[in-house]
């Protein structure tokens, strides 16, 4: 089976649990707990707030998931120049008269 697959498979469930983990089980939850009539506001004030709190994570998130080259989850590698070094001396330079 394709290694990718798999990795993406896994990297989507582990994001999606984080988002339902930290956004909509606390919103269900201060719902449920409230002890009025307006639980459907508190949850959707709390859901909105949670939302907006975690919404620079969340698009992390998307950005991370979708990408499928590697650019972004892998550390930017240093290229080494295959050019031999070069050596300056003075005679390389030149005089600019103003």
């Amino acid at each position: 089976m394709n290694e990718g697959l798999i990795f993406g498979a896994f990297k989507g469930f582990i994001y999606n649990f984080a988002q339902v983990a930290f956004v909509l089980y606390p919103s269900v939850y201060f719902a449920n707990k409230n002890g009025s009539d307006s639980k459907y506001l508190t949850f959707l004030s709390t859901y909105t707030v949670l939302d907006a709190l975690f919404y620079p994570v969340d698009t992390l998130k998307n950005i991370l998931y979708a990408d499928t080259l590697g650019k972004y989850s892998t550390p930017p590698s240093i290229q080494t120049s295959r050019l031999p070094p070069t050596v300056l001396d003075w005679s390389t330079f030149t005089e600019v008269s103003p």
